[in-house]
């Protein structure tokens, strides 16, 4: 399979997720297991319970900020 491909929607480049061996869907496939239920309600509690900051939490259960956010 040779040649370039034409996105100019993306400039010329294509979403990295939306594409790849065995990708049509454009959905990355997990990198690890969801996080348990009870364990996102905990994480949470720790924040507006006990007034941690997203960070600590994070930090201390060695889950992304990020997820943390969403979660909240």
């Amino acid at each position: 399979m040779g040649g370039s491909w034409d996105c100019p929607r993306f400039d010329g480049h294509l979403n990295a997720c939306a594409v790849g061996p065995g990708r049509k869907d454009g959905v990355r496939p997990r990198t690890r297991p969801p996080y348990p239920e009870e364990f996102r309600r905990e994480a949470v509690a720790l924040v507006r319970h006990e007034g941690r900051s997203v960070r600590d939490v994070a930090e201390s259960l060695g889950v992304p900020q990020q997820s943390l956010r969403a979660w909240l």
